[in-house]
C-alpha cells in the first residue's frame, strides 16, 4: 500500500516529522530557558508564551484563508521560512523585545504552514488514500513529539543555543526540501 503513494506526500511525510521534531525540541524547553537562564519572571515567560501561541493559533484562521489565496506550497515556504528566522532568533536574543520578535515570528511561521499543509494534504489525497494519508501523517507528527524533546534534552546539556541552532537548522532543511 506505500508503494501507491506519490512523491509529493513523501516530501509532506518528510516535512511533518521534521517540522514536529523542530517545534517539540525548542518550545517545551524554552520557558525552562527563559526562566533559568535569561532570569525572567513567570509573569513574564507566561507573556512570552502566549504572544508566541496566540501567533500560531490566533492568527491561523486569516493564514489558512490566504494559503487558499496563494496557494498551499508557496504559503507553507513562506511559513517555513518565518519559523526558521524566529527560532533562529531565540539563539542569539536576551532581551525581552527581541523574545517576543522571536515568539512572534516563530507562531507567525507556524499559523502560516500548518493549516496550508493540511489543507495541501486534502488536495493531494483521494476518498480512497485519505485515511491512509491522515494516518501516517499524525503518526509521523507523534513521532516528532516524542523525538524532539529527547534531542532538544542533549543539546540543552551544552547550552540552549545549540537548541535553537538545531531547530533552525530543521526548519531551514524542510524549506529547502520543499523548494525542491
Amino acid at each position: 500500500k506505500f508503494t501507491s503513494i506519490r512523491l509529493p506526500f513523501w516530501v509532506m511525510f518528510m516535512n511533518t516529522f521534521s517540522m514536529a521534531v523542530g517545534f517539540y525540541m525548542m518550545i517545551p524547553l524554552l520557558a525552562s530557558y527563559l526562566l533559568n537562564d535569561i532570569l525572567l519572571t513567570v509573569t513574564m515567560v507566561g507573556i512570552i508564551s502566549a504572544i508566541r501561541s496566540f501567533s500560531q493559533q490566533g492568527l491561523s484562521v486569516l493564514c489558512g484563508t490566504l494559503a487558499d489565496k496563494l496557494g498551499y506550497k508557496r504559503t507553507i515556504l513562506i511559513g517555513l521560512l518565518i519559523r526558521t528566522f524566529g527560532f533562529g532568533m531565540f539563539g542569539f536574543v536576551d532581551s525581552v523585545a527581541g523574545l517576543i520578535i522571536a515568539c512572534f515570528f516563530s507562531g507567525l511561521g507556524g499559523s502560516l504552514f500548518n493549516p496550508a499543509s493540511y489543507a495541501y494534504y486534502a488536495a493531494l489525497s483521494t476518498t480512497s488514500n485519505r485515511i491512509t494519508i491522515y494516518s501516517i501523517r499524525e503518526m509521523l507528527s507523534n513521532m516528532g513529539f516524542v523525538v524532539g524533546p529527547v534531542l532538544g534534552a542533549l543539546l540543552m546539556g551544552f547550552h540552549f543555543k545549540y537548541v535553537s541552532l538545531a531547530a533552525t537548522l530543521i526548519f531551514a532543511f524542510a524549506f529547502f526540501f520543499s523548494l525542491f
